[in-house]
């Protein structure tokens, strides 16, 4: 392995754990389960604005196996869940593409992040 590549894989390892701890905080402060809080991290911390559907339902831990159908309810469950311990449309979806949180949603999200430290 060069040193190039070694950085890449530490910085992606840096993220990993940045993203784990910020979803051990999430589930805490406001009481999540392991999916719910998965899928609120995912949204918080994916690099685009908009996480797809099939992305959510090709990466959500627990679901290999199942059926698309079981697995695709089971997204839309986790998302219904969660829209009710966030403030009011902190979670929208966006046509065709997925779902998104909203300016005020990841405020949220970073303030809880922030007094949990």
């Amino acid at each position: 392995m060069t040193l190039q590549e070694e950085v890449i894989w530490l910085r992606e390892q840096l993220e990993v754990n940045r993203a784990y701890d910020q979803e051990l905080k999430l589930r805490a402060a406001l009481k999540l389960t392991p999916q719910q809080s998965w899928a609120l991290t995912a949204l918080y911390t994916y690099k685009r604005k908009v996480v797809s559907g099939w992305w959510l339902q090709d990466n959500m831990p627990s679901t290999k196996g199942h059926s698309r159908e079981y697995v695709t309810k089971h997204v839309q469950v986790v998302i219904c869940h969660l829209r009710k311990k966030l403030p009011p449309k902190s979670i929208v979806n966006v046509w065709n593409e997925g779902y998104a949180l909203t300016p005020a949603g990841r405020q949220f999200i970073a303030d809880t992040l922030a007094a949990e430290k």
